[in-house]
Order: structure tokens, then sequence, then C-alpha cells
């Protein structure tokens, strides 16, 4: 499993990558709910990708939105600004 870096995509696909051009840096990014997200590509490699959000349901959209070629599975929680920084594998938390 490798972890997409802030700006990259993962090399060798022959689809996919990022498809908006976001003005604002991922450190840059007010929202308040961070999710990490697990990408799976067609030959089946996966990649970890950090996404922000209102909440778990928009970041999730987020994802899919920024990389159409790949299946996006939410995998956890990784801070909620509401709440502080939490480690929560419930979606709904």
């Amino acid at each position: 499993m490798k972890i997409v870096d802030s700006g990259d995509r993962p090399s060798g696909l022959k689809t996919g990558g990022p498809i908006r051009n976001i003005m604002k840096k991922f450190h840059e990014q007010t929202y308040p709910v961070t999710i990490l997200v697990n990408l799976v590509d067609q030959d089946g490699e996966n990649w970890l990708d950090e996404i922000k959000g209102l909440n778990v349901g928009h970041a999730l959209y987020r994802a899919k939105i920024n990389w159409p070629a790949l299946d996006a599975e939410f995998v956890k929680i990784t801070k909620d600004k509401r709440i502080g920084k939490v480690n929560s594998d419930n979606p709904y938390f």
C-alpha cells in the first residue's frame, strides 16, 4: 500500500488523478473533517490519501471526484476540528 503525497498522483496509472485544479494546498484547506481513504486501481493496487470535507460524506464525495478512475473506500476519520483529533473507524462518528 502506498501513500499519495500532497499534489502527486500515483505513478503508472493510465487514468485517474485529481481532475480539479484545487486552488488551495491540502494544509491550507479549512474543512473541519479529515478522513483517510483507500484508493484501489484497476490492477488491485492500493493507495492511501487524506481528504478534507465538511463531514465524512462530503470528504468521501470529494475523494471520488478527485480520483474518478479509482474506487475510494472510507478507512477512518483522522481529524475533526469540531471535537479535536480523533482516531475512529466509524464513518458516522
